[in-house]
């Protein structure tokens, strides 16, 4: 098992305090807990993505998704105002209806948002890891 060491701003340090159950519980051990709750969440929220999108909008959403660093306070709207400010020709260029993806963009709540900003993010994770005649499919970012 790999070994971390972690500087936290005062601020998380506090809220990870707050998680504490027993006075006997340590930080790793509430960190653990946290994130394994936050993938447990995320798998949850990808799984109610799948059939969502069009083969072609997950590959506009994708391409959106690699000029944009999200972090956790621009995720929630962020992948709406990146397709809200591209030009209609890239949704042509795409295939994708401008309309029916805001549509669903806007839709989403605020865990979907985050699954798909992570599903996307670990798409571009695994390209930059892949060499290029094995690259992956982003049209089956939702599926693990």
């Amino acid at each position: 098992m790999p070994s971390i060491h972690l500087r936290l701003p005062d601020n998380l340090a506090a809220e990870l305090d707050k998680r504490k159950r027993a006075p006997g519980d340590s930080l790793p051990e509430v960190i653990r807990e946290i994130i394994e709750r936050h993938l447990h969440l995320l798998a949850r929220a990808r799984m109610g993505l799948r059939g969502m999108f069009t083969p072609e909008e997950t590959t506009f959403l994708v391409s959106l998704g690699n000029s944009t660093t999200y972090q956790s306070h621009t995720i929630e709207g962020g992948l709406l105002a990146d397709a809200e400010d591209t030009e209609d020709s890239e949704y042509e260029r795409m295939g994708v209806d401008r309309g029916q993806i805001l549509g669903t963009l806007r839709s989403l709540s605020l865990s979907a948002q985050f699954a798909l900003v992570d599903a996307i993010e670990r798409f571009w994770a695994d390209l930059s890891a892949r060499p290029s005649l094995d690259q992956p499919d982003p049209r089956k970012m939702l599926d693990d």
